[in-house]
This record gives C-alpha cells, structure tokens and sequence, in this order.
C-alpha cells in the first residue's frame, strides 16, 4: 500500500485517471503568441491507489484466514 501510495505522489498525485501526456504552457519567440505543447510522459492517476489498496486488502484477508486455519489445525 505504501509503494503504492509513493509511485502515486512521484508521478504527481493526479485525482484523475492515468495521463499519458500533459500540457506545457511556451512563448514563440518570433512571433510572442502562446501555444500549448504536448509532452509525451506517464502519470499514474487514483486508480495506482485504488489498486494497491485492493492488494493490501487482499493479503491483508488472505494472512488472516491462513492464520485461522493454522489455530484450527
């Protein structure tokens, strides 16, 4: 859950879904008008914390039923 949580602020604690680009604000230098150009990169969204708590979730019952079996036997 933890690395999970450190891949998502690293890439930029997005709210929304994964980007696969984002959006830079230039100045043409001849002409001065602003553009926006596209840079090509990998930002994981809430779904990267979403699945890493499903994970954690997951062992997380899976430790604890493992656990109840070895009492029981």
């Amino acid at each position: 859950m933890l690395l999970g949580l450190l891949t998502w602020i690293y890439g930029g604690a997005q709210i929304g879904f994964y980007k696969t680009y984002y959006s830079v604000q230039r100045v043409d230098e001849i002409t001065e008008l602003e553009y926006q150009e596209r840079v090509e990169a990998f930002l994981p969204g809430i779904e990267t914390l979403v699945i890493a708590f499903a994970a954690f979730v997951v062992l997380l019952s899976a430790s604890v039923i493992l656990e109840r079996r070895s009492e029981n036997a």
